[in-house]
């Protein structure tokens, strides 16, 4: 079941993907399922599923955004190396360029294109047409909401140059509650890897499970997880959360 609710700077969404219609990929070798679209119907994100021994071009264009692709299972391969879960490429356009992806025994991959030039804080930047990245790769930070820590800690795998959004990886601690109700200055997403976590009165978050909630959309009176959880989050611009007064 999708939830949806219209707010002025855009539609709530929470639901289940596994249960979302995936369509079969041009040409073949697996499926795939929008996320989330732009008003003018352009995709900002997807999950993809390639099929055993499926291969894949894709091609970079002069001047295109880049796109990132985060693993959720199963392995890819691209020149050459083998990523698996938890991997993050990031793929920047410096000219027009082939690239072919192959995935031997299949993958799950969920694809962010970004509004923004931008890089990954833990690397150093070459200026690398193809960047990649683990979890490893980046610094563990605590989360501090209005001085106080959450027990939240993340690692941030992209960062934009200009707008400040980035992605992050989210490890959130059994016994959790959230901070109250509030709202962000940007639209938020955010794929559950792992565990659960309740966001509303009406979800709990589990594995496969998606959840957009657009700028300036007040939520997170009920925010709560008993045993724990691990999240994707990215953000079209610079996070933080402003806490209701009320």
């Amino acid at each position: 079941m999708t939830t949806q609710e219209t707010h002025h700077s855009g539609t709530r969404v929470c639901y289940d993907t596994n249960l979302s219609r995936w369509d079969d990929l041009i040409g073949g070798g697996g499926s795939w399922t929008v996320l989330r679209r732009s008003p003018d119907g352009s995709v900002l994100s997807a999950l993809v599923r390639l099929a055993p021994g499926s291969t894949r071009t894709h091609r970079m264009r002069a001047g295109e955004l880049p796109l990132i692709g985060y693993v959720l299972d199963g392995t890819i391969t691209i020149r050459g190396a083998q990523r698996g879960r938890g991997t993050m490429v990031a793929l920047r356009p410096r000219g027009d360029e082939e690239l072919t992806v192959t995935s031997e025994a299949g993958a799950t991959v969920v694809l962010i294109r970004r509004p923004d030039h931008g890089a990954c804080p833990g690397l150093a930047d070459h200026g690398e047409t193809v960047l990649v990245a683990t979890p490893e790769d980046m610094p563990v930070v605590e989360s501090v909401v209005a001085g106080k820590k959450t027990g939240i800690t993340r690692r941030v795998m992209w960062v934009d140059s200009a707008l400040g959004g980035d992605i992050r990886e989210l490890t959130v601690p059994p016994g959790f509650v959230g901070a109250g109700r509030g709202h962000h200055p940007c639209g938020e997403e955010i794929l559950c890897l792992d565990g659960a976590i309740v966001a509303d009165e009406l979800h709990e978050m589990k594995q496969g499970w998606y959840l957009y909630n657009p700028a300036e959309y007040v939520h997170g009176g009920h925010e709560f997880s008993e045993h724990g959880a691990t999240l994707l989050e990215w953000h079209d611009g610079a996070w933080d959360l402003v806490l209701d007064p009320a």
